[in-house]
């Protein structure tokens, strides 16, 4: 795979060398070409590894599923092409291939990830290919009785927004805001919120350094996934266009800081650090009896809650 990736990036380097010679219109930067040509062979990588599994195929999906689970397919792809619709039309863009969607048992998808079975993920976006652990494994019911509850809480929406990212950066969206734009585009799509007690705002919070240089690896995830969540949340709320706008800054080339700023003023940046924008009460978190009752099917706390979606923060 190596080998193929360099010989792939060298034919590559010499074409762009070839045809950027004349006054054509400027071409993106080199960082960010060499990342769509790994990202590309990365999917047809990830298409291989399962090209011997049955499939079905909608306008924009190819979902591959181990023999035997058509049914967890089935319950993805129906939702497929409207949380297509939804986070292209909001984001702009289509991506130039079928989205690839691995659906694979919980054993197969931690292989697939590097990760113990224990930390039991429900999904992941890689290069241009998403995957997802099949509904059956952790929606209780009949298959139809899953296909309501994967519309109200499944994490496709989530990792079709980590696609848009990497297509409107270039890659270059830092992970807390890459988070914090599925948290919000999966919460603006179904309502769906991660809320539990260790994401309470009622404690000390994390600075906008700690999430900016060391998200992945806050001892607190619950907390950091939350925080960038009420990132995003802001930007958005300072109106329409505001979030394209920080993705835009990031494309090209702005640090996370810098990006927030050109969407919302420095001073409305400055809030963000560090929390001092959020009283104690979680971002997000529903007023008492004005929504549905607490439930989390994503996470083993019982703290989620389903809020009222914004209506503001995508359209440009």
């Amino acid at each position: 795979m190596p080998v193929l990736i360099i010989i792939a990036l060298a034919i590559f380097l010499a074409l762009r060398t070839v045809t950027g010679a004349s006054g054509a219109a400027p071409r993106l930067a080199l960082g960010t070409d060499v990342h769509a040509v790994a990202r590309a062979l990365a999917r047809d990588q990830a298409l291989t590894e399962v090209s011997g599994e049955p499939s079905i195929q909608t306008a924009h999906f190819i979902i591959k599923y181990p023999a035997g689970d058509e049914a967890d397919a089935e319950i993805v792809a129906s939702q497929a092409e409207k949380a297509y619709s939804f986070v292209f039309g909001q984001m702009g863009g289509t991506p130039s291939d079928p989205v690839l969607v691995r659906v694979e048992t919980r054993s197969q998808l931690a292989s697939d990830l590097s990760m113990s079975p224990s930390q039991d993920p429900l999904g992941a976006y890689w290069r241009g290919a998403v995957w997802l652990l099949t509904p059956s494994a952790y929606l209780p019911g009949s298959p139809a009785q899953e296909q309501p509850a994967f519309n109200a809480v499944g994490p496709l929406v989530h990792e079709l927004t980590h696609l848009a990212d990497d297509d409107l950066t270039g890659g270059r969206t830092p992970p807390f805001l890459d988070e914090g734009m599925a948290q919000y585009m999966q919460w603006r799509f179904s309502g769906y919120l991660w809320l539990e007690s260790d994401n309470s705002f009622c404690q000390p919070l994390y600075s906008w350094s700690d999430l900016a240089n060391n998200f992945d690896n806050l001892q607190n995830q619950a907390l950091a996934y939350h925080e960038s969540f009420a990132v995003v949340q802001a930007v958005a709320a300072t109106g329409k266009g505001a979030t394209l706008q920080m993705l835009h800054a990031l494309s090209d080339g702005a640090t996370a800081q810098a990006a927030v700023a050109a969407a919302v003023g420095p001073g409305a940046a400055a809030r963000l650090d560090g929390g001092s924008a959020w009283s104690c009460r979680a971002a997000g978190r529903p007023t008492p009896g004005s929504g549905p009752a607490a439930t989390n099917a994503l996470n083993s706390s019982p703290m989620a809650a389903r809020a009222s979606p914004v209506q503001h923060g995508f359209t440009s």
